[in-house]
């Protein structure tokens, strides 16, 4: 063997530009489909990421009626017991209390109805990281009159761009999107549009109201906004609050109604709480978030644990009219777009594959075609049959490794750098985006097993290629051969 595969690895390189050729086609074929399957991974788990591990959870603990019916009557008392049981599970990394409902926000003549959400500030934060959302920046016409550095044609273009921004990076991708001449000035015009606002904390009195409620309301940091609603079992809620700070978040939806605050003063404001017998109080919640050591995901095998903590929790919990719902039953329509999404991915895949399998075949007939004499030759002069194709199999297990190694080692630093820095998406695609919750950026995934699942694929197709060079070769006449 050790000999037949010297033989394999000088006939290569005898003809380079063949060689180079053959190898680049597999090279090509398997960067490609790493690089396809990446951004198609990428996407899942953004879109998983954004809308369940960063805001609906793994998991959720809810009275057995919320979820048909999310009244401010239908909720659950956040008790010791369910904290312990909680606390106790070396499974569940983040679990976090959120109280929910509508109400009408007014200020001035204006008013709109908003969803009111209590949080806790710092186990939100954990959470869902919602400090990160908070605007820092604001593109309005009184920042814009202060930019007569910017030449005309960008002093007209950046009126496009008016609106809040958590950070400087996504300023800096929407005007860099319009037009690459505003990289020049980025830091004048970040230092132009800084917006003052700041996080909430537990012990306040003060709310976060999303930009596009704060714009119909025409209300900033430091004014005060009426809320008005329905309470516990029918009670007035009335309370005015002062802005803290203003969130800019992904959706376009969530930024028209969205307003946040410390959950205590969301229970007292809703009353939302009981007197027992004893003289303590019992504080009420809308649902439980839940996110666990597991990754959220689409495939089987990483949801089972996760449905086995599910059953678990539901097991300590019976008798107490609580229901543990998962993330696929809480978000049936996008678990359905993402498993849509994936098969026709994978179909798109399959019709690659086919077309690189085409191409792969046409670069094994030219060499064959090529060798034809070359074969004849080596038969003439004494090379069994046998030999002759275990050399030629070894001669394209060489050339699909080198391809493939070539194709991993490309693609390792190019998936990489797009998983921390993603492409960002602007105009219709962003919109579309922005519609389903998700910010307009498409990251790749890092490395995982699809870095050996895709070039086995390759591999196999490779190997498929070579039954015709053992059927030419079982075939070939020598005296054709040689006149040829």
């Amino acid at each position: 063997m050790k000999e037949l595969l010297k033989i394999a690895w000088r006939n290569l390189w005898r003809n380079k530009r063949r060689t180079i050729i053959t190898a680049s086609s597999v090279f090509f074929a398997t960067l490609i489909a790493l690089i396809m399957r990446s951004f198609q991974l990428g996407f899942y788990n953004y879109t998983i990421n954004s809308v369940i591990e960063h805001f609906v959870g793994h998991l959720q603990i809810q009275q057995t009626d919320y979820h048909n019916n999310p009244s401010i009557d239908n909720v659950l008392e956040f008790s010791d017991t369910i904290k312990k049981i909680l606390q106790n599970n070396d499974q569940i990394k983040f679990f976090i209390p959120r109280l929910e409902s509508g109400a009408m926000a007014s200020h001035g003549t204006n008013s709109k109805v908003c969803v009111v959400i209590g949080i806790d500030p710092i186990k939100e934060n954990n959470f869902s990281g919602i400090s990160r959302h908070l605007a820092h920046y604001k593109i309005d016409n009184a920042n814009i009159e202060k930019m007569n550095f910017l030449p005309p044609d960008l002093q007209v273009l950046i009126k496009k761009a008016k609106g809040y921004y958590a950070n400087k990076k996504k300023l800096k991708d929407i005007l860099i999107y319009m037009d690459k001449d505003f990289n020049k000035y980025i830091d004048q015009i970040a230092s132009n549009s800084l917006y003052k606002g700041r996080y909430i904390k537990p012990g306040d009195n003060e709310i976060l109201v999303a930009c596009g409620l704060a714009d119909y309301l025409e209300v900033n940091v430091g004014d005060s906004i009426i809320l008005l609603a329905q309470g516990y079992h029918g009670s007035t809620a009335i309370g005015k609050y002062r802005v803290a700070g203003i969130l800019a978040l992904p959706s376009p939806l969530m930024n028209r109604t969205f307003v946040y605050m410390p959950i205590h003063l969301a229970q007292d404001f809703f009353s939302t709480y009981e007197i027992r017998n004893t003289g303590d109080t019992a504080r009420f919640v809308s649902y439980i978030a839940i996110n666990t050591k597991y990754e959220a995901s689409i495939r089987p095998r990483d949801y089972t644990p996760i449905e086995r903590l599910q059953d678990n929790l539901q097991k300590q919990l019976q008798g107490k009219d609580i229901k543990v719902l998962g993330w696929k039953q809480i978000n049936k329509t996008l678990y359905q777009q993402i498993q849509s999404d994936n098969i026709s991915g994978q179909i798109i895949l399959l019709v690659i594959y086919i077309i690189i399998a085409f191409g792969v075949f046409g670069t094994v007939l030219m060499m064959m075609a090529e060798r034809r004499k070359e074969f004849g030759i080596m038969l003439a002069i004494g090379m069994s049959r046998r030999k002759l194709k275990q050399v030629v199999i070894l001669e394209i297990i060489i050339l699909t490794l080198m391809g493939i190694i070539a194709a991993i080692i490309v693609a390792y630093p190019i998936t990489t750098y797009f998983h921390y820095h993603p492409i960002y998406l602007g105009n219709e695609i962003g919109k579309a985006y922005e519609q389903f919750n998700f910010e307009p950026y498409m990251p790749t995934q890092k490395p995982d097993i699809y870095f050996i699942t895709q070039p086995v694929i390759i591999f196999i197709m490779m190997m498929l290629t070579s039954i015709y060079p053992i059927i030419y070769l079982s075939k070939l006449k020598v005296s054709n051969a040689l006149r040829s």
